[in-house]
């Protein structure tokens, strides 16, 4: 099912969203190849990576070259993680896209010209390939909300208005 031409790379953090929202069983049910860093391993702790490598995350390596400049990167802007960092050049060395909640790190990378979404446009992906109906995609970002999700309120507010309009 998955469509290999389009491939997401994922932030550690989109994880934990998606668990809290009871997600992770429809996220690879989208029509995408979905992958993390192999650095994203050791920092998803909230979540059984055993189970996510199951259901179809692939976690994939930086090409050798890549690897001091991960850490140069790092050196330069303190404020993104390394696994995070990663899936950046992982999205540019694929052309995939970047899944993240870091606003940091979604910055940095559309200033180089990545193609950067999140949470929210995963969301109206599941709820476009109707694996996710407007009621249910409600309820899962009001229970992503409630853990804590720094997520953009106003935006969070109007996709919940639009899903409430379509019930």
């Amino acid at each position: 099912m998955a469509d290999h031409s389009l491939l997401l790379i994922t932030d550690t953090n989109i994880w934990i969203d998606l668990n809290h929202g009871m997600l992770l069983d429809i996220v690879f049910r989208l029509p995408y190849q979905i992958c993390a860093s192999d650095f994203a391993r050791q920092e998803i702790r909230s979540v059984d990576v055993t189970e996510l490598e199951k259901q179809g995350l692939i976690f994939l390596e930086l090409e050798p070259s890549s690897v001091l400049e991960l850490y140069e990167l790092r050196q330069a802007k303190r404020v993104i993680a390394v696994a995070d960092f990663a899936a950046y050049l992982l999205a540019r060395q694929r052309s995939g896209i970047l899944i993240t909640g870091d606003r940091n790190l979604a910055s940095f990378s559309e200033s180089k010209n990545i193609t950067v979404h999140g949470l929210l446009w995963l969301l109206d992906e599941m709820i476009h390939y109707e694996l996710l109906g407007f009621t249910e995609a409600a309820h899962a970002l009001d229970k992503i909300l409630k853990m804590g999700a720094r997520l953009p309120k106003l935006e969070c507010e109007k996709r919940i208005r639009l899903w409430a309009g379509n019930l």
